[in-house]
Parts: C-alpha cells; sequence; structure tokens
C-alpha cells in the first residue's frame, strides 16, 4: 500500500467512529444504519478494485535439464487460478537470464500475445469465454531454455505476485550430472536471504521444495550447486 493510500486509511478509521456515534447517540438509527451501509460498500469496492485479476490456489514448476552441460531444458508451470474479477485473459512473466527461451506454448498452443518487457517476456492466453468471480481454470505454460544452466551454481525462482495458496519447485537432472548442494533463498525489495522453513528434498534425479503461503512480492528461489 502507497504511503498517501495508508494516510487516507488512517484518517478515515479516525473520522468514521465519531460520526456513526454522534448519528446513533440522537436517535437517528436508520441514518446510522445507512451511513454503516455506505463505508462497508466503499470499503469492499476498494479491496476489490484493487485486487488482481486471479489468486493461485497452486502453482508448480517443472524444471527438467536435459544435458549435463545445462544447454537444453524445459520448464513446465501449472498454475491452478482461481478468478477475482470477471476477465478473459491471463498475463504471467518469465523472467531472462543466460541463454534464451523458444517454443513457448500455454496449454499446448501458441499464446494469445508474447511481448518482452524489459529483461521479461510477457505471455498472455486469451480464453473462449469470459470467467465469473470465484470461476477456477487451470493453465499449462511450457517452454524450451537454450544455454541457461552453463554454471556451476544455478538457480530457478518463482515470484508470487498476487495472494497464493501453495508453490511447488522441482527441478530434474540428467543421470550423468547431479547436485551436490541445494537450498532454498528468499529475495525482497532486492535483499537475499535465507528462505524461511523451507525444506529442500532431495530423491534420486530431483529437488523440490514445497512452499505453502508464500510472501506476496517476494521471489523464492532453489539454488544448486552440481
Amino acid at each position: 500500500m502507497k504511503r498517501e493510500e495508508l494516510l487516507a486509511w488512517i484518517g478515515l478509521v479516525l473520522a468514521v467512529p465519531p460520526i456513526v456515534y454522534s448519528v446513533f447517540k440522537e436517535g437517528q438509527w436508520s441514518a446510522g444504519i445507512f451511513v454503516l451501509l455506505v463505508i462497508a460498500a466503499l470499503v469492499r469496492g476498494y479491496f476489490g478494485r484493487n485486487k488482481p485479476n486471479f489468486n493461485a490456489l497452486s502453482v508448480r514448476k517443472y524444471l527438467e535439464i536435459i544435458d549435463k552441460d545445462g544447454h537444453r531444458a524445459c520448464l513446465k508451470a501449472t498454475y491452478h487460478l482461481q478468478a477475482n474479477h470477471r476477465t478473459q485473459h491471463f498475463t504471467t512473466s518469465y523472467l531472462g537470464g543466460d541463454g534464451h527461451i523458444e517454443n513457448i506454448k500455454v496449454d499446448s498452443h501458441e499464446p494469445t500475445q508474447i511481448r518482452p518487457v524489459g529483461n521479461r517476456t510477457e505471455i498472455t492466453k486469451y480464453f473462449d469465454r469470459e470467467l465469473s468471480p470465484g470461476e477456477e481454470v487451470q493453465v499449462v505454460v511450457s517452454l524450451d531454455q537454450v544455454d541457461t544452466y552453463p554454471r556451476n551454481k544455478e538457480s530457478i525462482g518463482h515470484v508470487i505476485e498476487y495472494e497464493t495458496e501453495k508453490v511447488e519447485i522441482e527441478v530434474c537432472f540428467p543421470s550423468d550430472r547431479l547436485p551436490r548442494n541445494s537450498e532454498v533463498l528468499m529475495r525482497r525489495q532486492g535483499t537475499l536471504r535465507d528462505g524461511e522453513k523451507c525444506k529442500v528434498n532431495n530423491e534420486n534425479r530431483t529437488i523440490s521444495v514445497f512452499i505453502t503461503h508464500p510472501t506476496r512480492d517476494t521471489e523464492y528461489v532453489l539454488r544448486w550447486e552440481w
């Protein structure tokens, strides 16, 4: 919330109780109830208007690194979403790093729109019809990564852009080059620190992390050394 919005809410909280008290004190019950209903409608409208198009019930990112040099990899992100408003499109973005991406698909089809935004690639899907508030939908984004993981220390992350219930990140390695060490980090406002209560599971060729109720506007990073 911006500073100006916070000050406005503080002013509203301080101003409303005396007004409501004076109205009820004078016995104007109908007017008092009307005032409360108006305030409730304004508060509900404000928070509804400021919600993103979707909340994420779950997000699962699965990365498979094909070769031991990290030249080829496939990333699949599955989003289980719930609409907050009437909407007909979903937009996500891929944060660019080393190498480049190709063969971008959304639900096994070409995306409706792909465009660069700074160092990100924005990917948009338009649905066949308008979704209603509360309606759930699943979207699967897949892409190939080329020359993205060439170093001995690499990572994959997910930014919590809106309310999200759970996130799973899994990385599968080639059998001839397995990870030696792995950890989860959190990046918020440019600061990178250890992930809180985030444990990396290591099994055979994969490492994974499962996060419930992640912090909004934070990037969770699964990093490994191989």
